[in-house]
């Protein structure tokens, strides 16, 4: 983490350096402003004394000084203007960045919400402490540019200031580590909360449909809470009961110092009236510096950090799956689609699915994958698109290791139309230049027309400008699925994958988009893997795999199979 942010302060040392300098010199205008009564209080008083010292110029400077003060506060918003935006754009470009970086394993096994909320409370928690960050270096500067202002109008308040910064700095240290124990016990609890009701906001069809919203709250969300608010309950009584009353006492105790000390100074005529006066009132301004300093650092800051910490450490956790320091990117106007799986074992909880799994598919060829459920067919497809890395044995696309050549251009070389087709809660044109951003509408529509869903499009209220809703519920299944087969079309892939591409559907919508998939084999010139749970939609392929415990235990076409005794094949038309 540390890195990431020593990068972040070399990219924008500009706005680092700026705001430092614009905080010294608001730190110093403020105690100036309270200096400079001091110098005025003692020529007003000279002046009624007979001298011909005139306080005019000591008023002159004090508005300076006052507007100085208020100035640097001005320069540090220009500051902001310039340079927050193009921060906050970063931040979040980064996390974005990172987070989908992670393997589709790793999504799996983390709350959507959960992970929306760590990102948005990643850039919030940096903005928050670029922000507190310029009033705390504020106080910092104040309280201890406040010793030579002090200094100047004698020793001793000095001295004691000196004395008390000693003895408070490790007390404020010993606060702000239990502190931030706290905070993130805090922040996980809140940000798991936040995880489950975005989680059930995504699920709330089911949970609708299903009629247990009220024993969902009770089971998942109000366990979630409680805790949530037992930290929260804890956080506030550390602050109360310590925070506060050691501040209270601190502060107390060195306001009463210095006021007795002034006071012994003036009437021992060590200083003038206007001395006693400013060091009464910078004594109070120390005050305030302080209880704002810690306000910001304890109540802002350091939460802030916690959250940022406890984002940056989910997001930011090695990747599973990564692309190797020499990884390739794969040209794809030179790929042929033959793949080449030699002797590949899958393991999940240290249970084989794939195991010294070996099977060749040439380039342009056809062919069907099928078996009961479990037997190893999706993780085949998962394996292939580095899902996951396999425990051993290789994966080669045109000869090419898969896990040599980089994810993006893999997966790239790979079209999927899954069972469950899920859509962006955008137009159905932008949903469709997923697959191909620099499309032109007359492709998406030759595209929709080959997938048969081009008439339908053209009814909807607003063509292909109409809003298919979170995960595309707005449309039905059939033409979710259509949107995915003109998706596959306009990629033009050299592989494609079909997983169980019509076995969520009813039996005429299944024949309908069976139509448009064998118009899509018909004009697609790629190699194909079908993954099939109804088996008649495998029949026209050139080979059929049928795998069984994760090996290939009989190939070939439907009627050879068919024609095999007592084949895997015949009891799987008998399901």
């Amino acid at each position: 983490m540390k890195l990431y942010f020593f990068s972040l302060i070399r990219a924008y040392r500009w706005y680092a350096l700026g705001m430092s300098v614009v905080a010294g010199f608001a730190a110093w205008f403020g105690l100036a402003v309270v200096d400079q009564i001091r110098v005025v209080t003692d020529s007003i008083v000279a002046y009624q004394a007979g001298e011909t010292v005139s306080p005019t110029q000591p008023i002159i400077a004090f508005l300076f000084y006052k507007l100085g003060h208020h100035g640097m506060y001005f320069l540090n918003r220009l500051l902001d203007i310039r340079y927050k935006p193009r921060l906050l754009s970063q931040l979040i470009t980064d996390a974005y960045t990172q987070t989908v970086g992670h393997s589709l394993q790793w999504f799996e096994s983390h709350l959507s919400g959960d992970i929306a909320s760590k990102i948005a409370d990643f850039q919030d928690g940096c903005m928050t402490i670029v922000t507190a960050g310029f009033r705390a270096l504020v106080s910092v500067v104040a309280i201890s540019l406040s010793v030579v202002f002090l200094w100047k109008i004698h020793p001793i308040p000095a001295l004691t200031l000196g004395v008390f910064i000693l003895i408070y700095v490790p007390i404020l240290a010993a606060l702000m580590k239990h502190q931030m124990k706290l905070q993130h016990r805090y922040v996980q609890a809140r940000q798991q909360t936040m995880g489950i009701i975005t989680d059930s906001i995504i699920n709330i069809f089911s949970l609708k449909t299903i009629g247990n919203t009220a024993r969902n709250i009770q089971s998942t969300l109000m366990p979630a809470v409680n805790r949530w608010r037992m930290r929260d309950h804890k956080t506030r009584i550390f602050d109360a009961w310590w925070v506060d009353n050691v501040d209270t006492l601190m502060i107390t105790g060195m306001v009463s110092a210095q006021v007795y000390v002034a006071a012994q100074l003036y009437l021992n005529g060590a200083v003038s009236v206007g001395g006693f006066l400013v060091a009464v009132v910078m004594t109070l301004n120390i005050h305030r510096e302080v209880d704002q300093f810690l306000d910001v650092l304890l109540f802002t800051i350091n939460p802030a950090v916690a959250q940022v910490s406890e984002a940056y450490h989910v997001m930011y956790e090695p990747y599973s799956v990564a692309d190797a320091p020499t990884a390739t990117a794969l040209i794809q106007a030179n790929i042929r689609g033959k793949l080449e799986f030699d002797c590949v074992t899958v393991r999940y909880d240290q249970a084989p699915v794939l195991h010294n799994f070996s099977l060749t598919i040439h380039p342009g060829e056809r062919v069907g994958i099928v078996g009961i459920s479990g037997s190893g067919k999706t993780t085949l497809v998962k394996s292939l698109l580095r899902y996951f890395d396999v425990e051993s044995g290789t994966i080669r696309l045109d000869g090419h290791l898969i896990h040599a050549v980089t994810q993006a251009s893999l997966r790239a070389a790979i079209a999927v139309i899954p069972q469950d087709v899920t859509l962006f809660h955008q137009s159905i044109a932008d949903n469709l230049r997923v697959a191909r951003p620099d499309a032109t509408d007359a492709d998406l529509m030759a595209a929709c027309q080959q997938a048969c869903i081009h008439d339908a499009i053209q009814q909807m209220p607003q063509g292909y400008n109409t809003v298919v809703g979170e995960r595309g519920v707005s449309v039905s299944g059939g033409q979710r699925q259509r949107i995915a087969i003109a998706r596959a079309i306009l990629k033009r892939a050299p592989i494609l994958i079909l997983d169980e591409a019509t076995s969520s559907l009813d039996t005429p919508t299944e024949r309908a988009i069976q139509a448009s998939i064998e118009t899509l084999l018909d004009t697609l010139p790629a190699t194909v893997i079908a993954i099939a749970h109804r088996l008649s939609t495998v029949v026209n392929l050139d080979r059929i795999l049928v795998v069984h415990q994760g090996q290939i235990v009989e190939s070939g076409t439907h009627e050879t199979l068919m024609a095999a005794p007592n084949s895997h094949y015949q009891s799987l038309w008998g399901y």
